[in-house]
């Protein structure tokens, strides 16, 4: 059995969503269920479904950008449900892809991936690439756990 791993990320990062696959679930070895939070209706079913996705999966991996940070959905809904959920035990990881005022949100009291005073955005690619390597290992640990 494959763990899930739900990753929430929005379109204007969308190549960084595709870098992050290719690093953190090579091979298919994970099963990734990617929302695109642009993409969600606050007044329709999307809150709902987001919140069984997350439940329903290993762990979740939040892309954090100011991008990802200015929805209207992230600020109004998600943000209160994720951290509820991290309370609830559900393990949410998140990963600073760029400079943004994640440490004034309640996201900023989770725990980051890779630390946040160096996005991935600010690395070299192959400081990048070793990053992402490192942060594959902590994720492959966490689900490998949720398996057992």
């Amino acid at each position: 059995m494959n763990a899930k791993v739900f990753v929430g990320f929005t379109t204007r990062d969308t190549k960084w969503l595709e870098t992050v696959k290719s690093f953190l679930f090579p091979g298919g070895t994970t099963d990734v269920d990617a929302w695109d939070f642009q993409k969600i209706d606050p007044a329709g079913e999307g809150p709902c479904e987001i919140e069984r996705a997350i439940a329903g999966s290993s762990c979740s991996l939040l892309l954090i950008s100011q991008n990802f940070l200015e929805l209207r959905f992230v600020s109004s809904q998600a943000i209160g449900k994720i951290v509820e959920l991290s309370r609830k035990g559900h393990r949410v990881l998140w990963l600073p892809i760029s400079q943004s005022t994640v440490m004034a949100t309640d996201l900023g009291h989770l725990q980051a991936v890779w630390d946040p005073n160096k996005p991935l955005v600010s690395l070299s690619r192959p400081k990048r690439e070793k990053a992402l390597c490192e942060i594959a290992k902590i994720l492959d640990g966490f689900t490998k756990a949720d398996l057992q």
